[in-house]
């Protein structure tokens, strides 16, 4: 009977052609499934107007003032990064502390299994919040050995920074040293990630770039030869200098 091989040949086409096809969707699916969560690393490029903080270096910061940094350390907490549909990655107990001193740099941190999946947004805040801020708790980086709580009042300093600047009308360095912490100059920043930012199960570096001219110029000009300016342990003037470090950080593009 001559139509069995022509039956046979049909059957075996057809056979081949619906495994193709659905090896193609098998691998389609697999390409547009989500896939394990990865580790972020997020990485605190601290500069001044461009070029990267050195200790002893001077720069010139917005009000003209000549300045050099001795330290420079802040605190980064309750880490989040937002997915399109507004749903969100907390990272837990997401407490710590970025710094440039003599003694140590340590600027970057990681986050750990975060869901794979497209992100739009990166939050976090400068400071401690407040129920962390008073307590004895000491969760990431709030050991007091870190010696970044107050010795003299509750709670903890948010951002120190130290060094010299240029006192023109005295033709001589002068210091200035910014103690700013308490509840009031806790602050948030919401930053959007690069177009089509996304998660893969793949481990990614984020990296921000933090600008300390900033904290002379944000939205607010200081004079360090001011009265009141050059030393800051709190108080009203703590406030403009919040202000200011709320304004430091940008996402690095092309990543």
């Amino acid at each position: 009977m001559k139509f069995l091989p022509t039956l046979y040949k049909k059957l075996t086409f057809s056979l081949t052609l619906f495994a193709l096809t659905f090896s193609a969707i098998s691998c389609s699916e697999d390409e547009d499934a989500p896939a394990g969560a990865s580790t972020v690393t997020l990485e605190f490029q601290n500069q001044f107007e461009g070029q990267t903080l050195t200790l002893g270096q001077e720069y010139t910061n917005a009000h003209g003032h000549r300045v050099k940094f001795n330290s420079f350390r802040y605190y980064i907490s309750n880490v989040k990064l937002s997915r399109p549909d507004g749903t969100q990655y907390v990272q837990p107990d997401s407490y710590r502390l970025i710094e440039r001193t003599d003694e140590r740099i340590r600027e970057s941190f990681d986050l750990l299994e975060v869901p794979a999946g497209a992100y739009t947004s990166l939050t976090f805040s400068i400071g401690v919040d407040p129920t962390r801020n008073h307590s004895t708790d000491q969760v990431g980086d709030l050991d007091p050995n870190h010696f970044m709580a107050w010795n003299w009042d509750t709670g903890y300093k948010f951002l120190v920074a130290e060094g010299q600047y240029f006192n023109t009308a005295e033709a001589t360095f002068r210091n200035f040293i910014y103690h700013v912490g308490h509840d009031a100059n806790y602050r948030t920043v919401t930053l959007n990630l690069p177009s089509g930012w996304k998660l893969n199960g793949q481990d990614k570096t984020l990296a921000l770039t933090v600008n300390a001219k900033t904290l002379f110029g944000g939205p607010n000009v200081i004079d360090l030869s001011a009265t009141g300016f050059s030393t800051i342990h709190g108080g009203a003037n703590a406030a403009l200098v919040a202000d200011n470090f709320q304004q430091m950080f940008q996402v690095k593009q092309g990543q």
